[in-house]
């Protein structure tokens, strides 16, 4: 890997085929989920290798919002 290619890590929340938006930490996935309705959102952790890398996802937990508000984050 040359100088020029740094690999940037990020975690992707989805639900369904739908992106809700990429963060860095969990609170970070919490703000992407304030407006979103109660349920269950899978969390991908991302890896891309430079600035035209499309980017490798997998899975690693989910993210469950309740009824409440509350969210609650579960790693695999």
């Amino acid at each position: 890997m040359g100088a020029s290619e740094m690999k940037t890590t990020f975690d992707r929340v989805l639900r369904g085929d739908q992106i809700l938006g990429n963060g860095g930490i969990s609170k970070a996935i919490q703000s992407l989920l304030d407006d979103a309705e109660p349920g269950e959102y899978s969390v991908e952790v991302v890896t891309l290798g430079g600035p035209v890398d499309p980017g490798h996802p997998r899975h690693c937990g989910k993210a469950i919002k309740h009824v409440d508000g509350s969210i609650y984050i579960e790693s695999d």
